[in-house]
C-alpha cells in the first residue's frame, strides 16, 4: 500500500498543479480545434486514456498486480534481461519518452495534451526514486537500472520527437 501511495500523491500534487495552471492560462492553443464538440472529444479522450494508464500503473506497483501482466511483456522483460544482464525499468525507458514529448508539446502550446504528457512521463521520476528505495538491492544495480532506464528512454524520446516534429511541423516563428 505504501508504494502505491508513493506513486498516487506526487501524481495528484502535479496534476493539481497542472489543473490551477489550465484554469488560469486555459489549454492552449497550438492545436487549433474549431469544433467546440470535436475539442470537448478530445478532452474527454485524453483525461480517459490518463485516468486509465494511471489505473494501470497504481495497480501494477508493488508485490501483487490486480492488472493482468501479458506473455508477451514477461518475455519482452526476460529479452531485457538476458540482454543486459540487468532489467532496466519499464516505468522509466517509457515514462522518459512521453516526459519529452509532453515537454515539447507543451513548449508548442498544445497545454492539455503537454500537460497530461508530463504528468504520465513523471511516473519515470517516481519509478527511479522507487528503484532506489530497494535497500536490499546493491547500490551498483540500481544504479545500472536507472542509467539503462535513462538511456533507452532518452532514445526513444528523441525518436518519438522526430516523429511528432515531422507529424506536428513548427509553425512561423518557432525554432
Amino acid at each position: 500500500m505504501g508504494v502505491k501511495v508513493a506513486y498516487a500523491l506526487p501524481l495528484a500534487f502535479a496534476f493539481l498543479l497542472v489543473l490551477l495552471h489550465w484554469l488560469r492560462y486555459g489549454l492552449g492553443s497550438g492545436l487549433r480545434i474549431r469544433n467546440r464538440y470535436v475539442r470537448w472529444v478530445l478532452v474527454g479522450l485524453v483525461l480517459l486514456v490518463f485516468l486509465l494508464a494511471v489505473y494501470v500503473l497504481l495497480n501494477r506497483t508493488g508485490n501483487q498486480s490486480k492488472v493482468r501482466i501479458l506473455p508477451i511483456e514477461l518475455e519482452f522483460r526476460d529479452w531485457l534481461y538476458r540482454t543486459f544482464g540487468v532489467r532496466p525499468r519499464t516505468k522509466e525507458f517509457l515514462g522518459y519518452p512521453v516526459l519529452l514529448l509532453g515537454l515539447y508539446l507543451w513548449r508548442r502550446q498544445v497545454r492539455l495534451l503537454g500537460g497530461m504528457a508530463v504528468l504520465l512521463g513523471f511516473i519515470a521520476e517516481l519509478s527511479l526514486v522507487n528503484t532506489f528505495e530497494h535497500l536490499h538491492h546493491p547500490i551498483l544495480l540500481s544504479l545500472t537500472r536507472a542509467g539503462l532506464g535513462l538511456g533507452m528512454g532518452v532514445v526513444f524520446g528523441l525518436l518519438a520527437l522526430a516523429v511528432l516534429r515531422f507529424v506536428l511541423p513548427a509553425r512561423e516563428g518557432w525554432r
